[in-house]
């Protein structure tokens, strides 16, 4: 696969306790973690993982330029305007924005996101995918041969 991905916070926590976490650089030839993510992360296991994964070039640093920020902000104040919506934080905002600038498809298991790309105008083709998705892709595309037991299976 030749896609680009850029991961939110909630994604690589999850993830890391996978055991065929490597699997995601199966399917995706960039995966972009931003700065405000790192700066989020606490759990131990989680900042072994990808600072191993920074460290092997399996995961890519991304630096938000400040127009990428400016629409990060926009998306938080759109979702908070919205009495009934769920409320976002940077990190996932500037994933969705970068999704939608460069056409990354965003890696989060945020509710507040996916929401954000079904109510805000222009959003709509930004591609969210939740682990499960990640997974189901990887099945689909014959990247992984095993059981879905055994794949589903956390250490």
């Amino acid at each position: 696969m030749t896609e680009i991905a850029i991961s939110d916070t909630c994604f690589p926590i999850d993830w890391s306790g996978y055991r065929k976490r490597d699997l995601l650089f199966k399917l995706f030839s960039t995966v972009f973690v931003p700065e405000e993510v790192l700066n989020e992360i606490t759990s131990e296991k989680t900042i072994e993982w990808v600072a191993g994964c920074l460290a092997e070039r399996k995961l890519s640093l991304y630096v938000a330029s400040p127009v990428i920020l400016e629409e990060a902000s926009k998306i938080i104040n759109k979702m908070a305007s919205l009495e009934w919506a769920r409320r976002i934080e940077l990190p996932e905002a500037v994933c969705l924005a970068a999704g939608k600038k460069h056409g990354y498809v965003v890696l989060t298991e945020n509710k507040g996101a996916m929401q954000a790309v079904e109510i805000i105008q222009n959003y709509s083709s930004v591609k969210i995918m939740r682990a499960i998705d990640v997974l189901t892709t990887a099945l689909l595309t014959s990247k992984v041969s095993v059981t879905i037991r055994k794949m589903l299976r956390y250490s």
